[in-house]
Protein backbone atom coordinates (compact mmCIF):
# COMPACT_ATOMS: atom_id res chain seq x y z
CA UNK A 1 0.00 0.00 0.00
CA UNK A 2 2.81 2.42 0.85
CA UNK A 3 4.72 2.16 -2.28
CA UNK A 4 1.59 2.39 -4.41
CA UNK A 5 0.36 5.53 -2.64
CA UNK A 6 4.01 6.76 -3.04
CA UNK A 7 4.94 5.91 -6.06
CA UNK A 8 7.91 3.07 -5.08
CA UNK A 9 9.13 -0.05 -5.92
CA UNK A 10 9.32 -2.83 -2.93
CA UNK A 11 12.82 -4.27 -2.44
CA UNK A 12 12.57 -7.09 0.14
CA UNK A 13 15.82 -7.84 2.21
CA UNK A 14 16.83 -10.49 4.52
CA UNK A 15 17.88 -7.78 7.60
CA UNK A 16 20.83 -10.47 8.57
CA UNK A 17 22.44 -9.89 5.49
CA UNK A 18 22.77 -5.77 5.74
CA UNK A 19 26.06 -4.43 7.18
CA UNK A 20 26.03 -2.31 10.33
CA UNK A 21 26.44 0.69 8.42
CA UNK A 22 24.00 0.01 5.92
CA UNK A 23 21.94 3.63 4.84
CA UNK A 24 18.31 3.06 6.06
CA UNK A 25 15.54 5.90 5.05
CA UNK A 26 13.13 4.22 7.39
CA UNK A 27 11.88 0.71 8.24
CA UNK A 28 7.97 0.27 8.52
CA UNK A 29 6.04 -2.47 10.05
CA UNK A 30 2.68 -3.35 7.80
CA UNK A 31 -0.14 -5.03 9.29
CA UNK A 32 -3.77 -5.42 11.13
CA UNK A 33 -4.07 -2.39 13.25
CA UNK A 34 -4.57 -4.85 16.09
CA UNK A 35 -1.34 -6.51 15.60
CA UNK A 36 0.36 -3.44 15.29
CA UNK A 37 -0.57 -2.27 18.78
CA UNK A 38 0.67 -5.50 20.46
CA UNK A 39 3.76 -4.93 18.57
CA UNK A 40 3.78 -1.45 20.03
CA UNK A 41 3.16 -2.96 23.46
CA UNK A 42 6.19 -4.86 23.14
CA UNK A 43 8.31 -2.33 22.38
CA UNK A 44 11.47 -1.65 25.04
CA UNK A 45 11.84 2.11 25.99
CA UNK A 46 14.63 2.61 24.64
CA UNK A 47 13.76 2.36 20.77
CA UNK A 48 12.23 5.57 21.54
CA UNK A 49 15.93 7.24 22.44
CA UNK A 50 17.07 6.04 19.50
CA UNK A 51 14.62 6.00 16.66
CA UNK A 52 11.35 8.26 16.11
CA UNK A 53 8.84 5.72 16.07
CA UNK A 54 5.42 6.64 14.71
CA UNK A 55 1.92 5.52 13.75
CA UNK A 56 1.50 7.19 10.60
CA UNK A 57 -1.92 5.00 9.61
CA UNK A 58 -3.56 2.49 11.77
CA UNK A 59 -1.88 -0.27 9.71
CA UNK A 60 1.73 1.44 9.49
CA UNK A 61 4.51 1.80 12.51
CA UNK A 62 7.54 3.40 11.25
CA UNK A 63 10.86 3.92 12.41
CA UNK A 64 12.85 6.59 11.10
CA UNK A 65 15.51 8.19 12.56
CA UNK A 66 15.07 10.89 15.51
CA UNK A 67 15.58 14.15 13.43
CA UNK A 68 13.15 12.97 10.59
CA UNK A 69 9.98 14.27 11.41
CA UNK A 70 8.14 17.05 9.45
CA UNK A 71 8.19 19.29 12.54
CA UNK A 72 11.55 19.68 11.13
CA UNK A 73 10.76 20.26 7.60
CA UNK A 74 8.31 22.68 8.88
CA UNK A 75 11.30 24.67 11.21
CA UNK A 76 13.39 24.99 8.20
CA UNK A 77 11.77 25.86 5.87
CA UNK A 78 9.87 28.80 8.08
CA UNK A 79 13.46 29.84 8.90
CA UNK A 80 13.98 30.05 5.08
CA UNK A 81 11.71 32.55 5.09
CA UNK A 82 12.28 34.78 8.47
CA UNK A 83 8.85 32.98 9.48
CA UNK A 84 8.36 32.91 13.90
CA UNK A 85 7.19 29.40 14.67
CA UNK A 86 4.14 31.06 16.40
CA UNK A 87 3.25 32.72 12.74
CA UNK A 88 3.33 29.01 11.46
CA UNK A 89 -0.08 26.87 11.45
CA UNK A 90 0.17 23.52 10.70
CA UNK A 91 -2.81 20.36 10.10
CA UNK A 92 -2.61 17.03 10.30
CA UNK A 93 -4.60 13.90 11.94
CA UNK A 94 -1.84 11.36 12.27
CA UNK A 95 1.23 10.08 14.61
CA UNK A 96 3.73 11.15 11.58
CA UNK A 97 2.14 15.16 12.27
CA UNK A 98 3.13 15.18 15.67
CA UNK A 99 6.13 17.01 15.84
CA UNK A 100 5.08 19.80 13.25
CA UNK A 101 1.76 20.73 15.41
CA UNK A 102 4.12 20.87 18.09
CA UNK A 103 6.11 23.24 16.64
CA UNK A 104 3.91 25.20 14.81
CA UNK A 105 2.40 28.68 16.48
CA UNK A 106 -1.22 26.99 15.41
CA UNK A 107 -1.27 23.42 15.45
CA UNK A 108 -4.53 21.97 13.93
CA UNK A 109 -6.13 17.99 14.10
CA UNK A 110 -8.94 17.23 11.46
CA UNK A 111 -11.90 15.63 12.80
CA UNK A 112 -10.67 12.06 11.77
CA UNK A 113 -7.38 12.61 13.57
CA UNK A 114 -6.46 10.28 15.81
CA UNK A 115 -7.06 10.90 19.96
CA UNK A 116 -3.29 11.30 20.64
CA UNK A 117 -3.20 14.21 18.02
CA UNK A 118 -6.07 15.86 18.68
CA UNK A 119 -5.00 16.22 22.49
CA UNK A 120 -2.06 17.84 21.52
CA UNK A 121 -3.74 19.96 19.04
CA UNK A 122 -4.26 24.09 20.12
CA UNK A 123 -7.81 23.48 17.66
CA UNK A 124 -9.35 21.28 16.22
CA UNK A 125 -10.95 21.79 12.67
CA UNK A 126 -13.45 19.77 10.40
CA UNK A 127 -12.54 16.74 8.58
CA UNK A 128 -10.42 16.73 5.90
CA UNK A 129 -13.57 15.04 3.79
CA UNK A 130 -15.63 18.52 5.31
CA UNK A 131 -13.13 20.96 4.21
CA UNK A 132 -11.34 21.24 7.58
CA UNK A 133 -8.81 22.81 5.68
CA UNK A 134 -10.37 25.37 3.86
CA UNK A 135 -12.20 26.37 7.58
CA UNK A 136 -9.21 26.63 9.28
CA UNK A 137 -7.81 29.28 6.25
CA UNK A 138 -10.81 31.33 6.41
CA UNK A 139 -10.88 31.45 10.19
CA UNK A 140 -7.19 31.88 11.03
CA UNK A 141 -5.75 33.98 7.56
CA UNK A 142 -8.50 35.07 5.63
CA UNK A 143 -9.90 36.05 9.29
CA UNK A 144 -14.06 35.22 8.35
Amino acid sequence: HEAKINGLSITEVDFSTLSDDEAMLKVMMIDEPEKLSAAIAQLPASLYEQYNILQSAPFFLEFLHTDSHKGIGVKAIAQQFGINADEVICMGDAGNDKQMLEYAGLGVAMANASDDIKAIANHITASHNDDGVALVIEEFVLNK
